[in-house]
């Protein structure tokens, strides 16, 4: 699944200029949920400082979310298991991040959460996609309190995910 949502958006063009947008809806085990029920929120490019990051890097950062067609509760702490929350990934400039915000979990899937992600990197893509930069935040989840951020990273910040 992961592979032809990344062959979709490398197939067309995106400019926006808006800062919010929302996301169309998608399938979570025979379930239909909003993708984004808030909305996204998109980084802007600024002279210094900016937390844009490549568009390519972004998308191949959502890629390296874990897979899984399966619904489960993100969590955060005990058990650990797949879906324990933060997940980070870092790929190039990029840096996708997957925490909990609210609710003590929220049930979603893994493809749904890099669905979400890839989805949010095209649609903030500030210069012509897929070679210019996006960044930003949106959330998700049955209870929307999954935030996934696609941002620049640090110098030296590699893979800091959790390791399993």
């Amino acid at each position: 699944m992961k592979a032809q949502i990344y062959n979709v958006f490398f197939a067309t063009t995106i400019l926006f200029t808006t800062h919010t947008h929302t996301l169309p809806t998608a399938s979570l085990n025979n379930s239909t949920f909003t993708a984004i029920k808030t909305g996204v929120i998109c980084y802007q490019p600024t002279i210094r400082g900016s937390r844009l990051a490549a568009t390519r890097d972004c998308l191949q950062a959502a890629l390296l979310l874990p897979d899984g067609s399966d619904a489960g509760y993100f969590h955060v702490g005990i058990p650990d298991n797949d879906f324990r929350l933060p997940m980070v990934k870092n790929y190039g400039s990029c840096l996708a991040t997957v925490s909990l915000t609210e609710a003590p979990q929220d049930r979603s899937s893994w493809d749904h959460i890099s669905y979400v992600a890839s989805q949010m990197a095209a649609i903030c893509s500030v210069g012509q996609y897929p070679f210019g930069q996006t960044g930003g935040v949106t959330s998700a989840g049955y209870l929307n309190s999954i935030r996934v951020t696609l941002e620049r990273a640090s110098e030296g910040v590699g893979d800091v995910s959790q390791q399993r």
